[in-house]
């Protein structure tokens, strides 16, 4: 079971109420998002065929996201290293989320529980407005990127 379209997108934070870091070591908010429409896509592990062909798929359409105001976020529960290695090999140039103990992926409904170990290949799309517009539960890695810019409007 996912979020529901219209409710308010859970704050990102992990365990203690602090925000999360990024793979570049900093924190990540959705204030700073303001008045955009933000797409988290959730996936296992980095570096893995899956994750790696739907975050080049995202890098891919980057533009294309963008004239429809969609900004991208990744997430995974990899610690800052290694989300930052996967970025650099596969010249990223949108925020991971470093989700170390899966607090933002319950929130979000990616992971059952914080000892769920990952969170599962899942999509959220937050409104401008800060409201769910859509869930997407077990996306397809190689084809969602795609699908998803072709069902916005």
């Amino acid at each position: 079971m996912g979020l529901t379209t219209g409710e308010h997108a859970p704050a990102l934070c992990d365990s203690k109420g602090a925000p999360p870091l990024t793979h570049l070591g900093e924190p990540i908010s959705l204030a700073s998002y303001a008045g955009k429409r933000v797409l988290i896509w959730f996936y296992p592990r980095a570096s893995t065929g899956g994750c790696t062909a739907e975050g080049v798929g995202f890098q891919g359409l980057l533009p294309r996201y963008a004239e429809k105001n969609v900004s991208i976020i990744g997430c995974s529960n990899d610690p800052v290293e290694k989300n930052a290695a996967f970025a650099k090999e596969n010249g990223f140039t949108f925020p991971l989320i470093c989700d170390t103990d899966l607090a933002v992926s319950v929130a979000y409904h990616a992971a059952p529980d914080a000892s769920a170990g990952k969170a599962n290949r899942v999509a959220v799309l937050i409104g401008a407005n800060g409201q769910i517009e859509e869930y997407f539960g077990q996306v397809n890695a190689q084809e969602f990127p795609a699908e998803l810019l072709a069902k916005l409007q």
